[in-house]
């Protein structure tokens, strides 16, 4: 996400680093395969750069689901993850694709503007048409905006999402007790329910749970949630309107008066520590935040907060965010040889399996809108008490609007918006200055 200037010793490191990390490639693994002295087939081995492990939000599903598919194609196909930090992905990934040593499978990348400039028209990624079209069941559980967006020129270029996981704002019911549903107010109403309430607002990394929110309140602004919608493929460059001085108007008013105290600097993982510390009582996020509130994450908790005091709703004004209309979370590289293609369309199959879905649902939210639900997957989600308040919390006037980050440049979501939101917190920025800035920033990720 980070765009800076590189130095020449910062470039020497990183190719050093970069060989380092093409020997592991999913590539190389093919010598894990074969046919042994004695004629039987060698297990494929597929080595898997990814970010979603460790205490990333996504490992709470992704690696049960890799052991799980390592186990029922035990001696056959074996998936090997190996970290790359989240932040840091998107480049790793370029820099591989500038050598020609992709690994074979890859989790999707947040700039869709280098992954249609250079890996659509290079023809980088393998096509998985004709895989689809030969495996309809999991076609028709795709979601139909992401399969039209991963279809270019007659190729779909990346795995199209089947789940939709839209953000949402959490509560803590002990401190935060508003008098009528958050979606069912504006943003003025929600300020002045706050009170004395905190929101774990950051301004660190990419700024996730304040873009959040920054998101929601420039949809409520007069024909902001349909300029959003609009601008998920032709990036945003201009912010010297009203929509968005109007907005980050209102966005200074909540940071000024509701931010926790560590809101300057702090990155995601502070931000999730004031919720569950009480030192907020608002935090926006997305459906894998569920898992945080949970009897298995009591460690986590302190100053007697409790998971079961937290609720869930949409944002002010009946928005909820995501984007659906985008490129799904795997993709294979073209250049892989054909079983390494082999062992990654198996574990894409698996993944988009009814069962493997159901369960990615119940740890980590969402909802899968082409599915029919199992009558035992709606028996356990009917247990869990925020899945099924985020399912009811949506009804038929609910508008699913893209983020921030969906509609501007990589560069302008990180490191350009948070970067400035320190000075509109402490009044060294106007809100029309800031907006001023964004449009410079913009306008110089867009080459103008």
């Amino acid at each position: 996400m980070k765009r800076l200037q590189k130095t020449l010793s910062l470039l020497l490191a990183s190719s050093l680093s970069l060989s380092l990390l093409a020997c592991n490639s999913g590539n190389t693994s093919k010598s894990s395969s074969g046919t042994t002295s004695g004629g039987s087939q060698k297990e494929i081995v597929l080595n898997y750069l990814t970010y979603r492990t460790g205490q990333n939000v996504g490992a709470k599903y992704f690696e049960p689901s890799v052991e799980r598919f390592n186990k029922k194609y035990a001696g056959k196909y074996k998936v090997v993850l190996q970290e790359v930090v989240q932040d840091s992905y998107d480049d790793k990934i370029k820099q591989l694709a500038q050598v020609n040593k992709l690994p074979t499978l890859m989790d999707g990348m947040h700039d869709t503007t280098w992954l249609k400039n250079y890996v659509v028209k290079n023809k980088l990624s393998y096509d998985l048409k004709d895989w689809l079209d030969k495996n309809a069941d999991i076609k028709k559980l795709c979601i139909k905006e992401s399969l039209d967006y991963c279809t270019i020129n007659g190729r779909v270029d990346f795995m199209p999402n089947i789940i939709s996981s839209p953000s949402i704002v959490y509560y803590n019911t002990s401190m935060y007790k508003p008098s009528k549903k958050v979606r069912d107010m504006i943003p003025d109403e929600f300020l002045t329910s706050l009170g004395d309430n905190k929101i774990a607002f950051m301004t660190g990394e990419n700024a996730w749970t304040t873009q959040l929110f920054y998101s929601s309140l420039i949809a409520n602004q007069l024909g902001g949630s349909d300029l959003l919608s609009k601008h998920t493929e032709d990036k945003i460059t201009d912010f010297n309107n009203s929509i968005f001085i109007n907005a980050t108007t209102e966005l200074q008013k909540f940071l000024q008066k509701t931010a926790s105290s560590n809101t300057v600097g702090a990155a995601y993982a502070d931000a999730d520590n004031t919720m569950l510390s009480k030192k907020a009582s608002v935090i926006f996020n997305g459906a894998w935040m569920f898992a945080d509130f949970g009897s298995t994450s009591k460690d986590k908790w302190s100053n007697g907060f409790s998971g079961d005091d937290v609720t869930c709703d949409l944002y002010p004004g009946n928005f909820a965010i995501t984007n659906n209309a985008s490129f799904g979370g795997y993709w294979i590289a073209n250049s892989a040889s054909d079983e390494q293609k082999e062992a990654a369309l198996a574990f894409l199959k698996f993944v988009s399996s009814p069962d493997e879905i159901e369960q990615e649902i119940l740890i980590a939210g969402g909802f899968a809108p082409n599915l029919t639900y199992s009558a035992d997957f709606k028996k356990e989600a009917s247990s869990q008490r925020l899945l099924t308040l985020y399912t009811n919390a949506f009804n038929d006037k609910t508008k699913i609007i893209p983020a921030f980050d969906d509609v501007v440049y990589p560069s302008v979501a990180q490191p350009g918006f948070p970067n400035l939101l320190p000075q509109l917190i402490n009044n060294k920025m106007t809100p029309k200055e800031f907006c001023s800035k964004l449009t410079e920033l913009s306008k110089q990720a867009a080459g103008k």
